[in-house]
């Protein structure tokens, strides 16, 4: 049977818009590496060790790490590639609230898929991070929040087998690389796990604080350095880590 000549040519037209792409993302390349290369050494290390150098995979490495730059980390299977693709480039700037309510509006909608997947996988964890994540729902986020942050620290450093994944330091980043590398390495967007091991606005150290827009800082909230913490979008943003984290952990293809 022959294919019809409409589809056929709709056949054509979505090739043809594909390689458009990526002839116009290759044409990114150059502004996409000076952009990786000038961010923290210790991101850009982890970037540039990751095997696939295709430009449009350095796009979304370069996108996703916009996203964790600000605070925000996205589930491997939940979060919308689209909405990434959508948002990274508009946070810190003028364009930066209506970004992030559309990251927010992700997360809220999916926040107990989120939080259920973390709980399957951490059964003795259950009770403390339901009673978390009612508070996030009655708005009592100087309550919700610690105890995400707590929680994802337990599993991460667990996992990984370090003192705290709140410690981007060489010894544990490479802890981690090791963690990954142990098997083949499956993962269609490997990039994304080395983030637990570079800094970022909730692991950095008051040193190098200051250079992120975004001041939600775990060491801040829970030692009591921070009393503006407390806010839905903080909450939401730890709801994003604890899935991060929970995710890393749960896969079965890394477990040792």
């Amino acid at each position: 049977m022959k294919t019809p000549l409409i589809a056929t040519e709709k056949l054509k037209s979505a090739f043809k818009n594909i390689r458009e792409m990526h002839e116009r993302i290759a044409a990114q390349a150059p502004a996409i590496e000076d952009a990786i290369s000038a961010m923290d050494s210790s991101v850009t290390k982890a970037l540039n060790e990751d095997d696939d150098k295709s430009p449009m995979h350095r796009l979304n490495a370069y996108r996703t790490t916009l996203w964790a730059q600000q605070g925000w980390f996205p589930s491997t299977w939940e979060t919308p590639l689209s909405l990434i693709s959508q948002t990274a480039e508009l946070l810190g700037s003028s364009q930066h609230s209506q970004a992030e309510e559309a990251i927010c509006s992700h997360f809220q909608s999916d926040r107990n898929k989120l939080i259920d997947s973390v709980i399957e996988n951490n059964p003795d964890r259950k009770d403390i991070i339901l009673d978390a994540l009612a508070a996030h729902d009655e708005g009592r986020y100087a309550l919700s929040i610690p105890v995400f942050l707590i929680q994802a620290d337990g599993i991460g450093s667990s996992y990984f087998n370090i003192d705290s994944i709140y410690t981007a330091s060489a010894g544990n980043y490479e802890k981690i690389k090791r963690k990954f590398d142990a098997d083949e390495c499956w993962l269609r967007i490997k990039y994304i796990h080395y983030l637990v091991g570079t800094i970022h606005p909730l692991n950095a150290s008051r040193r190098v604080r200051d250079r992120y827009d975004s001041p939600f800082n775990r060491h801040t909230v829970i030692h009591g350095e921070s009393v503006n913490y407390p806010s839905r979008i903080n909450s939401l943003k730890s709801i994003s880590w604890l899935h991060f984290i929970g995710d890393l952990a749960q896969d079965k293809n890394l477990a040792e």
